[in-house]
């Protein structure tokens, strides 16, 4: 019954092409706003973790500011000191510290010009425990000393291609940063990330000049020593740094993550957003329901002496009502397909565009999860199916001899 159905539905579909690609506007739209915000969501999500699974779960990240990682990027004043590395740097539940200042900055190289990040980082054992807890390494070259001002290591995508500059950055070369020159000597290799491998280390008091920092840092961050549990370690410090900055609990001038924290803090952000993305592409959806019903209730009308033959020839009501909700649902499976292609579409369109920005923080890569396919699928199809239940019961209730006098 079901294939009968499904060759009868399809033929009535084919009669009325205009009419039933309009009829799956409205679910083509919805299913593509849909696929879009959830393929770029858990993109981002998958970076973010990518991201702070390469720092390592050991980590301790303090950042200026109560509101988090979202606060430090977005700027304001900070009230980390170099006082506070050494009072890290004291503890038996530290093995190691680092930190550093950023900025965005116009990088030129040969009278060619790109946006980059530039950190500051401290010179000689500083800077390879930064390379270090950052997950770079240097292939080529050699990482910044304390003697020098203006020297500069450059992220993997600066020397490996010509995607940021015509001609790869070589050791040696000299790169523009705020109308300052620096010498390339290291080149750092491949992290994953947009951010991390299109940046430009340079040594920590010549970047405090440049962004006028005096003496602040952007980013302290402590790997915590084996034995210790990072969640006892982390309170510690909190409440050391508290009473270094002289403030009560409850009201730190500085925010103080694990890796972990972060990770939730932002899946969780990610996750809000796609549902209230995804609440406005439901009306869409509705839309897109009620004109499969509208449709429904046409071929209803017109296909009224066709019910009426079908039912004096020994059709039961039940296989009325199937062949319209087969239709229905076909227009929602459709619906569903060709907007699930065109969300993946935009979503690769978006992450094409965000990887061309070279001051980008995260590096996308979106996937069309199996998941997410079936998903969609079964999720327009069940829109269809309920769009069409009105129209096929009244199909299916039909009194065959007023049926077959319609005219």
């Amino acid at each position: 019954m079901i294939t009968a159905a499904f060759k009868i539905s399809l033929n009535s579909i084919r009669q009325q092409r205009v009419r039933s690609w309009l009829t799956m506007l409205g679910i083509f739209i919805g299913i593509a706003s849909v696929t879009t915000f959830i393929s770029l969501g858990d993109a981002v999500n998958n970076s973010v973790q990518e991201m702070f699974e390469m720092i390592g779960g050991n980590k301790l990240i303090i950042m200026p500011g109560a509101g988090g990682i979202l606060g430090a990027f977005m700027g304001g004043e900070s009230t980390l000191t170099i006082d506070d590395v050494k009072m890290l740097e004291r503890l038996g539940s530290i093995n190691s510290v680092t930190y550093y200042v950023m900025g965005n900055s116009l990088a030129t190289v040969r009278n060619e010009h790109e946006s980059v990040w530039v950190m500051g980082i401290p010179s000689e054992k500083g800077s390879d425990i930064f390379t270090q807890m950052q997950g770079m390494d240097i292939v080529r070259g050699r990482n910044i000393d304390e003697t020098e001002k203006y020297t500069a290591v450059v992220g993997y995508l600066l020397w490996s291609g010509n995607e940021i500059f015509s001609r790869p950055v070589r050791l040696r070369d000299t790169i523009t940063v705020d109308e300052k020159d620096f010498e390339v000597v290291g080149l750092l290799s491949k992290v994953g990330t947009r951010q991390d491998d299109t940046s430009i280390l340079i040594p920590f008091e010549t970047a405090s000049d440049i962004y006028n920092k005096d003496g602040k840092l952007d980013f302290i961050m402590a790997e915590v020593s084996p034995g210790f549990e990072i969640e006892k370690v982390s309170e510690i410090i909190k409440n050391r740094l508290a009473r270094e900055h002289d403030v009560k609990k409850g009201e730190e001038d500085f925010s103080l993550q694990t890796s972990e924290n972060i990770i939730n803090m932002v899946g969780g952000i990610i996750l809000l957003i796609q549902l209230v993305f995804v609440g406005v592409a439901m009306i869409s959806m509705v839309v897109g329901g009620i004109g499969i019903m509208n449709t429904m209730y046409t071929s209803v009308i017109e296909r009224t002496k066709q019910i009426g033959v079908m039912k004096a020839v020994g059709a039961k009501d039940s296989q009325i009502l199937t062949i319209f909700l087969v239709e229905s649902g076909i227009y929602g499976l459709v619906g569903g397909l060709v907007g699930g292609l065109m969300g993946y579409g935009f979503a690769k369109l978006m992450e094409l565009g965000i990887q061309s920005e070279g001051g980008s923080v995260f590096s996308l890569s979106v996937t069309f999860s199996p998941g997410l396919i079936l998903g969609v699928l079964l999720f327009s199809f069940v829109v269809g199916v309920v769009s069409g239940l009105l129209p096929a019961r009244q199909a299916s209730k039909m009194n065959p001899v007023d049926a077959l006098r319609y005219e």
